[in-house]
Formats: C-alpha cells, sequence, structure tokens
C-alpha cells in the first residue's frame, strides 16, 4: 500500500482510500453487497461501503456521509451542537 494515504473525501469523514488508475473502485461491499464502492484498498484494510459503516457506527455529529459539500456552517445547523467547539486535541 501507498506510505502516503489518499483519502476519497480527505476532508469528510470517510475512510474509504481515493479512486486511482492503480487502485480502481471496482469491488463491492462486503456487508450489502453494493456494486463498485470499494477500491483494492480498502478491502486490504477491511473497510466496507461508507453506508454500512454509519449504519453500525451510528450518526456523526456535524456532518453525514452523504454531505460532499460540508463545511463548518454546518456545525451550527446540528441539533446536538451546543456553540462550543471541542479545540483539546
Amino acid at each position: 500500500m501507498n506510505p502516503k494515504i489518499k483519502f476519497a473525501d480527505p476532508t469528510g469523514i470517510s475512510a474509504l482510500r481515493a479512486e486511482t488508475e492503480d487502485n480502481p473502485r471496482n469491488l463491492p461491499c462486503p456487508t450489502c453487497r453494493a456494486e463498485n464502492v470499494l477500491t483494492p484498498q480498502d478491502r486490504e484494510c477491511g473497510y466496507q461501503c461508507d453506508t454500512c459503516a454509519a449504519d453500525l457506527e451510528g450518526p456523526v455529529t456535524g456532518a453525514t456521509f452523504f454531505d460532499s459539500d460540508y463545511d463548518d456552517m454546518d456545525l451550527y445547523e446540528d441539533e446536538f451542537y451546543d456553540g462550543e467547539l471541542d479545540e483539546s486535541y
């Protein structure tokens, strides 16, 4: 695997790898069997598609897997956002 990990959505919450000529998105999800959602690197990591991951892990505050236009303003529209950003990390 490439030592420089390239994510499909580097500013999002998906862990899926970027599609490239050497890493095509041509494999099914092992959970739901949706076609062409994983790359060979995703399979090597034991991943499933974003929809199945969201179903397993539950909702993520501030973003969704389906919001490709996510920006910081979406935090203010989240019903769980209390106005404070955790900057402790």
